[in-house]
């Protein structure tokens, strides 16, 4: 089942799809020797700043940097411009205000990975990530937790094919056209991961959002029940639940590193908040949220759901967590079509409304 599920995008498959969106043809061997995959450019960074709105005049910038970053030279163009290796952080460093992370960590598959804490840094106003897979690395995570303005890879990247274009085939892209190409990528590549408790009716809205917006839909608990060769319940008569949250938690980051997918996850995933962070990472939070009358089930598979004294001392205890960890809650007690168009007129909504 989970091999059967889309992988992150080929560097040069996902060039190849930005450029049919500004509707041109893709030259490979012209556009990839152009594009450095975690490099930044001063005229991309300018525009990328302006599209956000954000002055970088008299600002602190701070560029990540490690072995295998590209080389790059601001120093001359911009004022107040240091570069920081991983191994040389120093208290002169945590007054930047604006941070670039050139190196690759936190890139498919070692997602959980992250080159500083963003908390360090008290006077961070914008983080700016050159990476691309995730769409959303964890410290970039972090930096929007933080409340600090984030701007995502695939923006850089969409930014730097727009000026190779313009440069190699003498045509100008307007503003408009470079949003509604990043909002276009992120539309076909976002996850959709739909949280609830047990009954709540992800399966059948996963499924129904699958064939409308051609994802590919899995369970989390039928992964679970594919690896382990066993049912739930037995998982959890014969090891416990700790056990159980342990397998769960190592198929959430498995399902975390791809993108194109609907997935719903266990009632009980929320219960670990890094599953949450994992799962944010490439994918749109929507709390399926369904009065407690309607959650009873007789369900043999659903060991926590048995009864109603059951359900009301796990809604207790989760509902906060749903309401916690969701982008979005959807009503989900009356006819299902309505909560199917909830979620694809939200998703749509914050996708353009990231720039």
């Amino acid at each position: 089942m989970i091999q059967d599920c889309f992988n992150p995008h080929p560097y040069d498959q996902i060039i190849q799809r930005i450029f049919d969106l500004f509707d041109l043809d893709y030259d490979q061997n012209q556009s990839l020797s152009s594009i450095d995959q975690h490099g930044l450019d001063l005229n991309t960074l300018l525009y990328i700043m302006r599209l956000h709105q954000f002055d970088i005049k008299n600002k602190k910038i701070l560029i990540l940097v490690d072995d295998q970053s590209p080389k790059i030279n601001f120093e001359n163009q911009i004022n107040a411009v240091s570069y920081l290796h991983l191994n040389e952080v120093t208290q002169s460093s945590l007054d930047a205000q604006i941070i670039i992370n050139m190196t690759s960590i936190g890139h498919h598959p070692h997602i959980e990975q992250m080159p500083i804490f963003i908390e360090s840094f008290p006077h961070c106003e914008v983080f700016i990530e050159t990476i691309f897979d995730p769409i959303l690395t964890l410290l970039g995570l972090r930096a929007q937790e933080q409340g600090i303005l984030t701007i995502l890879g695939i923006e850089i990247l969409v930014t730097k094919i727009k000026f190779i274009i313009e440069l190699n085939r003498n045509i100008l892209i307007l503003d408009q056209k470079v949003k509604d190409v990043i909002s276009q990528i992120l539309l076909e590549t976002c996850n959709i991961v739909l949280i609830g408790m047990p009954s709540a009716g992800k399966t059948t809205l996963g499924q129904i959002l699958s064939t409308k917006m051609n994802k590919h839909f899995i369970d989390l608990d039928d992964v679970v029940v594919e690896k382990t060769k066993m049912p739930i319940p037995d998982i959890f008569k014969i090891y416990g639940e700790d056990t159980f949250r342990s397998i769960e938690s190592d198929i959430a980051y498995e399902l975390s590193c791809m993108q194109q997918m609907i997935i719903g996850t266990g009632g009980g995933t929320i219960k670990r908040k890094i599953n949450m962070d994992y799962l944010c990472l490439n994918g749109i939070v929507f709390f399926i949220d369904r009065d407690l009358d309607k959650l009873i089930s007789s369900d043999p598979n659903r060991p926590l759901s048995s009864s109603r004294n059951a359900l009301e001392t796990l809604h207790k205890e989760r509902y906060p967590l749903y309401q916690k960890y969701a982008n979005v809650i959807v009503n989900n007690n009356f006819e299902i079509q309505a909560t199917v168009d909830a979620i694809l007129d939200e998703f749509y909504q914050i996708m353009n409304q990231l720039l």
